[in-house]
Protein backbone atom coordinates (compact mmCIF):
# COMPACT_ATOMS: atom_id res chain seq x y z
CA UNK A 1 0.00 0.00 0.00
CA UNK A 2 1.65 3.63 -0.76
CA UNK A 3 4.90 3.78 -0.20
CA UNK A 4 5.31 0.40 0.80
CA UNK A 5 4.14 -1.20 -2.28
CA UNK A 6 6.64 -3.56 -4.03
CA UNK A 7 8.64 -4.01 -0.33
CA UNK A 8 11.21 -7.16 -0.06
CA UNK A 9 7.66 -9.73 1.81
CA UNK A 10 10.16 -12.11 2.62
CA UNK A 11 11.86 -9.93 4.99
CA UNK A 12 8.47 -8.47 6.02
CA UNK A 13 7.31 -12.02 6.75
CA UNK A 14 10.96 -12.90 9.09
CA UNK A 15 9.73 -9.67 11.53
CA UNK A 16 7.40 -10.25 14.77
CA UNK A 17 4.63 -7.68 14.18
CA UNK A 18 3.94 -5.88 17.81
CA UNK A 19 2.05 -3.56 19.29
CA UNK A 20 4.43 -0.58 19.68
CA UNK A 21 4.32 -0.23 23.15
CA UNK A 22 4.88 -3.88 23.43
CA UNK A 23 8.12 -3.17 21.28
CA UNK A 24 8.94 -0.04 22.96
CA UNK A 25 9.29 -1.58 26.37
CA UNK A 26 12.02 -3.85 24.65
CA UNK A 27 14.02 -0.57 23.71
CA UNK A 28 15.63 2.44 25.84
CA UNK A 29 16.39 5.86 24.30
CA UNK A 30 18.70 6.29 21.72
CA UNK A 31 22.43 4.86 23.88
CA UNK A 32 21.60 5.90 27.26
CA UNK A 33 24.77 4.98 28.59
CA UNK A 34 25.95 7.81 25.70
CA UNK A 35 23.85 10.35 26.85
CA UNK A 36 26.36 11.12 30.16
CA UNK A 37 29.72 12.54 30.12
CA UNK A 38 31.68 12.19 33.22
CA UNK A 39 35.33 13.32 34.20
CA UNK A 40 37.34 10.88 36.22
CA UNK A 41 37.83 12.96 39.32
CA UNK A 42 35.79 11.56 42.89
CA UNK A 43 35.74 12.49 45.97
CA UNK A 44 33.84 11.69 49.30
CA UNK A 45 32.47 13.55 51.98
CA UNK A 46 30.61 13.26 55.43
CA UNK A 47 27.24 12.23 56.02
CA UNK A 48 25.65 15.57 56.82
CA UNK A 49 25.64 19.08 54.87
CA UNK A 50 27.45 21.99 56.92
CA UNK A 51 25.59 25.23 56.49
CA UNK A 52 29.35 26.78 56.10
CA UNK A 53 29.99 24.75 53.14
CA UNK A 54 31.79 26.20 49.57
CA UNK A 55 30.88 25.04 46.06
CA UNK A 56 34.19 22.90 46.44
CA UNK A 57 32.87 21.05 49.50
CA UNK A 58 29.13 20.69 48.53
CA UNK A 59 30.74 18.99 44.84
CA UNK A 60 32.35 16.71 47.15
CA UNK A 61 29.66 15.45 49.07
CA UNK A 62 27.51 15.07 45.82
CA UNK A 63 30.32 13.09 45.03
CA UNK A 64 29.98 11.06 48.11
CA UNK A 65 26.20 10.24 48.05
CA UNK A 66 27.24 9.17 44.39
CA UNK A 67 29.47 6.60 45.52
CA UNK A 68 27.55 5.54 48.80
CA UNK A 69 24.39 6.24 46.57
CA UNK A 70 22.39 8.20 49.25
CA UNK A 71 19.61 9.10 46.84
CA UNK A 72 17.09 10.46 48.94
CA UNK A 73 20.12 12.93 50.01
CA UNK A 74 20.53 13.56 46.36
CA UNK A 75 17.08 14.90 45.97
CA UNK A 76 17.47 16.90 49.02
CA UNK A 77 19.68 18.77 47.01
CA UNK A 78 18.24 19.10 43.50
CA UNK A 79 16.98 23.27 44.70
CA UNK A 80 20.07 23.71 45.75
CA UNK A 81 20.89 27.03 43.79
CA UNK A 82 24.48 27.41 45.03
CA UNK A 83 26.49 28.30 41.46
CA UNK A 84 29.13 25.50 40.07
CA UNK A 85 32.02 25.98 37.44
CA UNK A 86 33.27 23.13 35.57
CA UNK A 87 30.82 20.22 37.12
CA UNK A 88 32.21 16.39 36.68
CA UNK A 89 29.28 15.05 35.00
CA UNK A 90 26.44 16.46 32.43
CA UNK A 91 24.17 15.71 29.55
CA UNK A 92 25.80 15.35 26.28
CA UNK A 93 23.58 17.06 24.58
CA UNK A 94 22.22 19.61 27.17
CA UNK A 95 23.71 22.84 29.21
CA UNK A 96 26.30 22.09 31.35
CA UNK A 97 24.54 22.24 35.05
CA UNK A 98 25.04 25.51 36.36
CA UNK A 99 24.31 24.94 40.18
CA UNK A 100 24.42 21.94 42.44
CA UNK A 101 20.85 21.09 42.06
CA UNK A 102 21.05 21.03 38.56
CA UNK A 103 24.48 18.32 39.09
CA UNK A 104 22.36 16.59 41.69
CA UNK A 105 19.76 16.08 38.76
CA UNK A 106 22.84 14.63 36.88
CA UNK A 107 23.88 12.49 39.14
CA UNK A 108 20.57 10.71 39.63
CA UNK A 109 20.21 10.32 36.16
CA UNK A 110 23.47 8.87 36.13
CA UNK A 111 22.12 6.45 39.02
CA UNK A 112 18.97 5.22 37.16
CA UNK A 113 20.78 2.87 34.83
CA UNK A 114 21.36 0.64 37.39
CA UNK A 115 19.20 1.75 40.23
CA UNK A 116 16.19 3.18 38.42
CA UNK A 117 13.39 1.79 40.23
CA UNK A 118 14.83 2.56 43.71
CA UNK A 119 15.27 6.23 42.57
CA UNK A 120 11.87 6.35 41.11
CA UNK A 121 10.14 5.24 44.20
CA UNK A 122 12.04 8.19 45.95
CA UNK A 123 11.65 10.73 44.26
CA UNK A 124 7.69 10.40 43.55
CA UNK A 125 6.85 12.81 46.42
CA UNK A 126 9.07 15.46 44.74
CA UNK A 127 7.18 14.98 41.51
CA UNK A 128 6.33 18.87 41.84
CA UNK A 129 9.95 20.11 42.29
CA UNK A 130 10.28 18.82 38.90
CA UNK A 131 7.58 20.48 37.25
CA UNK A 132 8.40 23.85 38.89
CA UNK A 133 11.73 23.34 37.04
CA UNK A 134 10.75 22.01 33.91
CA UNK A 135 8.42 25.20 33.80
CA UNK A 136 10.34 28.29 35.80
CA UNK A 137 14.06 26.37 35.69
CA UNK A 138 17.08 27.70 33.53
CA UNK A 139 17.57 25.44 30.29
CA UNK A 140 19.94 23.26 32.39
CA UNK A 141 17.53 22.70 35.17
CA UNK A 142 15.02 21.65 32.79
CA UNK A 143 17.09 19.57 30.16
CA UNK A 144 17.65 17.66 33.55
CA UNK A 145 14.60 17.67 35.40
CA UNK A 146 13.05 16.14 32.16
CA UNK A 147 15.70 13.22 31.56
CA UNK A 148 14.87 12.70 35.37
CA UNK A 149 11.14 12.26 34.96
CA UNK A 150 11.74 10.06 31.51
CA UNK A 151 13.20 7.41 33.89
CA UNK A 152 11.06 7.84 36.85
CA UNK A 153 7.49 7.49 35.05
CA UNK A 154 8.28 3.64 34.43
CA UNK A 155 7.24 3.01 38.17
CA UNK A 156 5.54 5.53 39.85
CA UNK A 157 2.04 5.56 41.12
CA UNK A 158 -0.89 5.97 38.75
CA UNK A 159 -2.48 8.32 41.38
CA UNK A 160 1.06 10.17 40.69
CA UNK A 161 0.39 10.13 37.29
CA UNK A 162 -2.68 11.47 37.59
CA UNK A 163 -1.75 14.61 39.73
CA UNK A 164 0.84 15.95 37.58
CA UNK A 165 -1.53 15.39 34.61
CA UNK A 166 -4.02 17.28 36.95
CA UNK A 167 -1.63 19.67 37.87
CA UNK A 168 -0.83 20.54 34.23
CA UNK A 169 2.20 18.28 32.85
CA UNK A 170 1.14 18.43 29.21
CA UNK A 171 0.58 21.81 29.06
CA UNK A 172 4.50 22.63 30.37
CA UNK A 173 5.87 19.86 28.15
CA UNK A 174 4.20 21.53 24.57
CA UNK A 175 6.95 24.05 25.25
CA UNK A 176 9.96 22.19 25.05
CA UNK A 177 8.05 19.28 22.37
CA UNK A 178 8.78 21.71 19.59
CA UNK A 179 11.45 23.67 20.42
CA UNK A 180 14.91 24.10 18.28
CA UNK A 181 17.16 21.26 20.28
CA UNK A 182 16.47 17.87 18.51
CA UNK A 183 17.36 15.72 21.19
CA UNK A 184 15.13 18.17 23.69
CA UNK A 185 11.71 17.61 21.17
CA UNK A 186 12.64 13.44 21.65
CA UNK A 187 13.00 13.04 24.91
CA UNK A 188 10.04 15.20 25.32
CA UNK A 189 7.84 13.05 23.06
CA UNK A 190 9.29 10.13 24.75
CA UNK A 191 7.87 11.56 28.06
CA UNK A 192 4.13 12.12 26.61
CA UNK A 193 3.99 9.04 25.28
CA UNK A 194 4.86 7.52 28.78
CA UNK A 195 1.90 9.40 30.27
CA UNK A 196 -0.44 9.08 27.66
CA UNK A 197 0.33 5.25 27.17
CA UNK A 198 -2.59 3.34 28.38
CA UNK A 199 -4.25 6.06 30.21
CA UNK A 200 -7.38 6.87 27.68
CA UNK A 201 -8.41 10.27 29.79
CA UNK A 202 -4.83 11.14 28.91
CA UNK A 203 -4.44 10.44 25.52
CA UNK A 204 -7.47 12.72 25.01
CA UNK A 205 -5.74 15.28 26.80
CA UNK A 206 -2.84 15.34 24.71
CA UNK A 207 -5.26 15.23 21.30
CA UNK A 208 -7.18 17.86 22.50
CA UNK A 209 -3.76 19.92 23.48
CA UNK A 210 -2.67 19.39 19.45
CA UNK A 211 -0.28 16.73 20.76
CA UNK A 212 -1.00 14.39 17.74
CA UNK A 213 -0.02 17.52 15.40
CA UNK A 214 3.19 18.01 17.09
CA UNK A 215 3.76 14.17 17.06
CA UNK A 216 2.91 14.48 13.06
CA UNK A 217 5.50 17.51 12.97
CA UNK A 218 7.94 15.70 14.46
CA UNK A 219 8.16 12.69 12.14
CA UNK A 220 8.21 14.53 8.91
CA UNK A 221 11.41 16.76 10.83
CA UNK A 222 13.02 13.27 11.56
CA UNK A 223 12.67 11.81 8.68
CA UNK A 224 16.50 10.63 8.03
CA UNK A 225 16.60 9.87 11.27
CA UNK A 226 16.17 5.66 11.32
CA UNK A 227 16.13 5.54 15.36
CA UNK A 228 14.01 8.80 15.77
CA UNK A 229 11.72 7.99 13.69
CA UNK A 230 10.60 4.78 14.44
CA UNK A 231 10.04 5.19 18.16
CA UNK A 232 7.86 8.66 16.95
CA UNK A 233 6.22 6.52 14.57
CA UNK A 234 5.30 4.19 17.33
CA UNK A 235 4.55 6.95 19.72
CA UNK A 236 1.25 8.13 17.18
CA UNK A 237 0.17 4.75 16.66
CA UNK A 238 0.24 4.16 20.24
CA UNK A 239 -2.26 7.47 20.68
CA UNK A 240 -4.53 5.78 17.93
CA UNK A 241 -5.44 3.63 19.73
CA UNK A 242 -6.87 2.54 23.27
CA UNK A 243 -5.94 0.35 25.90
CA UNK A 244 -7.67 -2.48 24.39
CA UNK A 245 -6.34 -2.30 20.84
CA UNK A 246 -9.20 -0.60 19.55
CA UNK A 247 -8.42 2.40 17.14
CA UNK A 248 -10.00 5.59 17.62
CA UNK A 249 -11.18 6.87 14.53
CA UNK A 250 -12.01 10.38 16.58
CA UNK A 251 -8.10 10.42 16.77
CA UNK A 252 -7.44 9.32 13.61
CA UNK A 253 -9.47 11.97 12.13
CA UNK A 254 -7.91 14.46 13.84
CA UNK A 255 -4.29 13.73 13.16
CA UNK A 256 -4.90 13.12 9.41
CA UNK A 257 -6.33 16.86 9.28
CA UNK A 258 -2.69 17.40 9.55
CA UNK A 259 -1.49 15.56 6.82
CA UNK A 260 -0.09 12.72 8.96
CA UNK A 261 -1.08 10.08 6.35
CA UNK A 262 0.72 11.75 3.46
CA UNK A 263 4.04 12.68 5.59
CA UNK A 264 4.45 9.12 6.07
CA UNK A 265 3.47 7.83 2.73
CA UNK A 266 5.88 10.19 0.92
CA UNK A 267 8.79 9.33 3.47
CA UNK A 268 11.79 7.70 1.22
CA UNK A 269 12.56 4.17 2.62
CA UNK A 270 15.43 3.40 0.78
CA UNK A 271 17.15 3.75 3.75
CA UNK A 272 14.75 2.45 6.59
CA UNK A 273 15.25 -0.50 9.00
CA UNK A 274 13.18 -3.23 8.88
CA UNK A 275 12.04 -2.46 11.75
CA UNK A 276 11.04 1.26 10.17
CA UNK A 277 9.20 -0.31 7.15
CA UNK A 278 7.40 -2.26 9.47
CA UNK A 279 6.43 0.51 11.47
CA UNK A 280 5.67 2.86 8.92
CA UNK A 281 2.86 0.36 7.23
CA UNK A 282 1.45 -0.44 10.91
CA UNK A 283 0.84 3.40 11.15
CA UNK A 284 -0.49 3.66 7.80
CA UNK A 285 -2.69 0.72 8.25
CA UNK A 286 -4.49 2.65 11.39
CA UNK A 287 -4.72 6.11 9.45
CA UNK A 288 -6.74 4.35 6.64
CA UNK A 289 -8.71 2.12 8.76
CA UNK A 290 -11.48 4.23 8.56
CA UNK A 291 -11.77 4.49 4.66
CA UNK A 292 -14.23 2.46 2.78
CA UNK A 293 -12.94 -0.37 0.61
CA UNK A 294 -14.11 -1.19 -2.89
Amino acid sequence: MGCCQGRDEELRKKLKLMKPSQRLKQENLKSKEETFRTSDSTASGPATISSTYGKKHLQNYLDFCRKEKHYDQLLCLITDKTEIENPKAYISWADKPKTIGSLALVYLCQMCQKDQEIIAKASEPLLHVLMEHLKNGSEDLRDNSLMLLYYVLDFISEESVANMIELGIFSVLMRSIMCSKEELRHLTASVCYKIYRNRPYAQRLFIEMKGGRQLVQQISWSSENDTVLRSLLDYLAELLQDKDDHVMQEYIAKVNEERALDIIRDINNADKSAETLVAMDYLIDLLTSGETKE
